[in-house]
């Protein structure tokens, strides 16, 4: 899922998981060239997801702490690891901190919610009629529902529902319904396996290193608002830890009592695992990206580039339901990027803090009726397109068939509708 809609994640996790991998053979073979290569891959995936920047710096700072006192690492290797590391992301610095470097930090999130403010207000509000405006003042403030609010994103990421169930409820270009991130019947290894965490490293180090891996790996996800996989990638790798550890738990257990009773569920396991997986791809490929075609916007591209062929000029209005179209608009059409930012409007922040566009020029998000948008159209004089999954001819629109013209849809897919209005037609409009 996370292919289609998230490649600088996509990336970050491969430049982290690369860096993993040469860090380990490092311990084993202690050759420079891997803690090089390890150092190397840490710092591009500041290049890549911009969360990474805040993942990994946590990471190489417990990572430094740990190896060192532990004496996995000496002093000259800590020093090499992290001047490699300095280097890799020296470019960047210059725009780390500038405005521009900064301004998703400061754009997203649950600190620069404005909805914060009006809920907390609320809440005094209705407490000042039964108690203290002391207490109340107490109990309801901005630490204390930051506190909350980050506290809860923290362990719905590692809770059950969310990894093994039901993923991202509702998010469906991401999420198949009723699946988590992980297989169900896995669910068994991940309780062993933090069981395993505190046992085999009792009175050792390595439990605390691992849970401030954790820890770093969930921040930036749990600052923005509920769990999301693309927020999350770096996390996985250490849940797939944890259901590493859980399933040799189980099998140092069965070990003890009978090795052929382990080859039995380790046969099993592997079984259901690889059934319920291709039970779960054949559910996504065949059912999951039919139903919900809209969700990814597949059927945009053939109406975007028919419009840009026949009618460039020509206003155009994308329904609603058609999130973010005018993206899709600018990246079929080649816009230049300069100029997308410079004639882009983009609406006010939504709940989550992000602003959507909705013009570029002279193609608009629909924000009104389709009789207003045909009444302003009339009022410019100029005819114009819109773009709908709907059928306007069984709408039940104020219009009849002459006032609009069917032109196509979309030759892959009947979900896209394109209709060219007639502005000369006589359509009763409001005089305001």
């Amino acid at each position: 899922m996370l292919s289609r809609f998230a490649f600088e994640s996509n990336v970050a996790l491969l430049f982290f998981l690369l860096s993993i991998y040469f860090c380990t053979h490092y311990i084993h073979s202690r050759k420079t060239l891997f803690i090089v290569l390890s150092s190397i891959f840490l710092g591009l995936t500041w290049y890549t997801y911009i969360a990474y920047r805040l993942i990994t710096t946590g990471i190489l700072f417990v990572s430094v702490l740990h190896f060192y006192t532990s004496r996995v690492f000496t002093r000259r290797e800590i020093a090499t690891f992290v001047a490699v590391f300095v280097i890799v992301i020296l470019p960047l610095t210059p725009s780390i901190f500038s405005q521009s470097g900064t301004a998703r930090f400061s754009q997203i999130g649950f600190f620069s919610n404005d909805a914060t403010i009006h809920e907390i207000n609320e809440f005094r509000g209705l407490c000042y009629k039964n108690w203290t405006e002391n207490m109340c003042d107490i109990v309801f403030n901005r630490p204390v529902a930051w506190f909350g609010f980050i506290f809860h994103n923290l362990f719905s990421s590692l809770s059950v529902d969310y990894l093994f169930l039901n993923g991202e409820k509702g998010l469906l270009y991401i999420s198949v319904p009723n699946y988590g991130n992980f297989l169900h019947p896995i669910i068994f290894f991940y309780f062993l396996g933090i069981h395993a965490l505190f046992t085999r490293f009792k009175n050792t180090k390595e439990a605390l290193f691992f849970s401030a891996l954790l820890l770093f790996s969930l921040i930036p996800s749990s600052l923005v608002g509920p769990p999301q996989r693309i927020r999350l990638s770096a996390l996985f790798p250490l849940i797939l830890f944890l259901l590493v550890l859980g399933y040799e738990k189980l099998m140092q257990f069965l070990s003890k009592k009978r090795v052929v009773l382990g080859g039995i569920v380790t046969f099993f396991s592997l079984s259901l695992i690889l059934i319920l997986g291709l039970i779960f791809s054949l559910n996504l490929v065949y059912v999951h990206f039919e139903k919900f075609t809209l969700e990814y916007a597949g059927p945009l591209r053939g109406a975007i580039m028919q419009l840009k062929k026949e009618y460039p000029n020509t206003d155009t209005y994308f329904a609603s339901d058609l999130h973010d179209a005018i993206i899709h608009y600018a990246f079929y059409t080649n816009v230049n990027p300069l100029d997308y930012q410079k004639y882009a409007v983009y609406s006010k922040p939504d709940d989550g803090n992000f602003s959507h566009p909705i013009r570029y020029k002279n193609v608009y998000m629909q924000s009104t009726s389709l009789n207003d948008i045909y009444c302003l159209q009339k009022k410019k004089g100029t005819d114009f397109v819109m773009v709908t999954p709907n059928n306007l001819e069984q709408s039940g629109d104020s219009f009849e068939p002459p006032v609009f013209r069917f032109l196509s849809h979309d030759k892959n897919s009947s979900l896209m509708n394109i209709y060219l209005f007639d502005h000369k037609k006589e359509i009763k409009c409001s005089e305001s």
